[in-house]
């Protein structure tokens, strides 16, 4: 496996098994990871995006504000019920936080996001069984792990950017 074999035929030499199932199933998932793209890219999507993050980004600026104030209020020697029942208010606004990003995650970012880990996980999963094997067999499989690396470099990589909700494909590197 450590270098490709000879065929007797034509002289010239087999693709490593590894580096060929990479390929073979790394382009259909990069194809899913370009519609996903795509996708990522029209307006429908960004504004649906964005508007989110900044609704997100509100409430967690507003109970921010409403922590500070109390605080502010305990500092100043106000203590009480009234401080217990707002930080009870903020601590549900928070948990009602954590549920809609979540849920927009999962809902939302997860299935359009999805193709594009697909491919990252593939080309980790492969690397890992390269290294294994170069690990047990070292004498045979010398450098197959770099083999492989170097292979999953060629191809165009999809990533996810939180911040803009898009998925950009990354040119390969040589």
């Amino acid at each position: 496996m450590g270098k490709p074999e000879q065929t007797p035929e034509d002289g010239q030499r087999k693709p490593n098994p590894l580096i060929a199932e990479l390929f073979e199933r790394y382009t259909p998932l990069l194809e899913e990871a370009k519609r996903a793209s795509k996708l990522t890219y029209e307006d429908a999507w960004v504004n649906l995006y964005q508007e989110e993050m900044k609704a997100q980004r509100t409430t967690a600026k507003r109970i921010g504000d409403d922590l500070a104030s109390i605080g502010k209020r305990i500092g100043d020697g106000f203590d009480g019920e009234e401080n217990e029942k707002s930080i009870g208010e903020a601590k549900k606004s928070l948990q009602d936080l954590n549920v809609q990003r979540e849920n927009f995650e999962r809902s939302t970012i997860a299935p359009i996001r999805k193709p594009a880990d697909d491919c990252d996980t593939l080309i980790d999963e492969i690397v890992h069984r390269a290294a294994r094997i170069e690990e047990s067999t070292p004498l045979i499989n010398k450098g197959l792990e770099d083999q492989v690396r170097k292979a999953a470099k060629s191809v165009h990589r999809p990533e996810w950017n939180e911040k803009t909700g898009q998925i950009t494909l990354l040119v390969p590197s040589t």
